[in-house]
Order: C-alpha cells, then structure tokens, then sequence
C-alpha cells in the first residue's frame, strides 16, 4: 500500500464473525440505522496508481450517486456524514457511527478491510463471515457466499473466465461493524461500479418497500427471505440496451435482479 493508505487504514477491532452477527437487523429494514450514518466512498485515484496496493482502482462516480440516493429514500436523516477512505478523519468517525461503505475492496480502503473479516474464501485465525470478495490470479473478482456456513462456498459467477453481464454481481450486507461492534455496518458493493449501482438501487428499494421488491425482483429460483441480511444482486439491462451501453456511462441502472438471499 502507499504511505496514505497505510497511515489512514482502518483498525479492525473484531475481527471474528460471532462478534458481528447482525441480531435482529436485516437489509429489509435498514432505514433506522442510515437516519444516523457515516458514509464511506472510494477515492477517484488514478488506475493502478498505489505501487502495487491491493486497493488501487478508481472508485466509479455512480458509487457517489447510489449513497445519495439510497440516503434520500430516509425520511429523516439529519445526522448522515460523509467521507472517503483515505481521509486523516476518516478512522475517528467510523468506530462512531453506524456505517455505509460504497464499493468493493480494490476501491475503497473499508471494504478492503471488512472483506479481511467477512471473505468466507481464504483461511483464517478467526471464524471468516458468510460473503465477501475473491481476487483471482487474473485480477478479476468474483463474489463468493458460504450459503450454509458449512465451508462448502459459491462463486457469482461461478466462471473465473466470466465475460459481458455474467461478470456484473454485486452484494448487500448488513452486520456489526469490525471497527466498533456496537455499530452497524452496510456494504454496498459490485465485481464493476455498474454492479454497485444495481445493489444500491436494491437498497433503495428496501428503504420504500422491502415486502414488493424481495417478492418481485427475484430471479427464478432464488429462495424467498423475508429477513435477509446477504442478498447477491445482478443488474438488468432494460429494454434494448446492453451491458456495454452501461458500462461506457450513459445509462443509470434502474433495474437489477436479487440472484439470491441469505440470513445470518
């Protein structure tokens, strides 16, 4: 990492799963928690810019715009704040408040380090949670989920050589905060910037109305959960358009599909 990142990266207090399991809150209900809340967003760095930083990609400006919008959805927020991951004050205010971390670990510091507790991919010293992210030999991601917390894991997608919307996952997940169990932490993130838009507007919509959209937005297949706490979310291309008319930025994703849904 550069001397920033490592000056400004966050302290893991807890770093073992039972510590932050979310309790009784879920993804369905996440209003309360954000009417309070800190936001975490990428920086706009330079691609491949860290000297071989693990967390070296430009966070996409639409990450910005999905945190607006799911926090415009709160009827009453009046005390929401916002900051990017390589801030000096970034850290006090974390282990403060409920938290809203936008995008995944190759762009944001915070996610980098809660995928260091959450990732169910790699061997641990300490129970690993049930979702999180894997960097293949290539470099791409891939989303990967312990849906039974049996160790037995799945991959989205489950191809490493994935291509076209097949490479565009994304997840939502609601827990205790690594950085102070007494808080609660929401990770809003995607494979791509055009996935972590698809889960912030999934997000969006649990804030208006959690019962229509978790019966309505399912993939065929995918097991109802009323309570979730993971969902993985694909976004959807509407009408004519394709995946690569999104990608180029022209387009804001207004349509996803909930792949699959969990409770922890």
């Amino acid at each position: 990492m550069s001397e920033r990142q490592r000056k400004t990266f966050p302290l893991i207090a807890f770093p073992d799963w039972r510590t932050l399991v979310p309790g009784g809150v879920c993804l369905s209900e996440v209003s309360d928690l954000l009417k309070s809340a800190f936001v975490i967003l990428g920086e706009t760095r330079p691609e491949n810019s860290q000297n071989h930083s693990p967390v070296n990609a430009a966070a996409a400006t639409s990450d910005a715009i999905g945190a607006i919008e799911i926090m415009a959805a709160i009827e009453t927020n009046n005390d929401v704040r916002a900051g990017i991951d390589e801030w000096a004050d970034v850290e006090d205010q974390a282990v403060e408040s409920n938290l809203l971390v936008v995008g995944s670990p190759a762009v944001n510091l915070y996610s980098y380090a809660a995928n260091l507790v959450f990732s169910p991919s790699k061997e641990k010293r300490y129970l690993p949670g049930p979702v999180g992210f894997n960097t293949e030999q290539s470099g791409l991601l891939r989303i990967v989920v312990d849906k039974c917390t049996n160790g037995d894991v799945s991959f989205f997608p489950e191809s490493v050589d994935h291509y076209g919307r097949k490479r565009h996952f994304g997840m939502a997940m609601i827990s205790k905060s690594p950085f102070n169990p007494e808080r609660f932490l929401l990770w809003v993130a995607g494979i791509s910037g055009f996935a972590t838009q698809a889960v912030a507007r999934f997000i969006h919509d649990m804030i208006r109305d959690p019962k229509r959209y978790l019966r309505d937005k399912r993939n065929r297949g995918c097991p109802m959960c009323e309570n979730p706490t993971v969902a993985i979310i694909e976004p959807f291309a509407q009408g004519s358009l394709e995946v690569k008319d999104y990608i180029k930025g022209g387009w804001r994703v207004s349509d996803y599909r909930i792949e699959w849904l969990g409770r922890y």
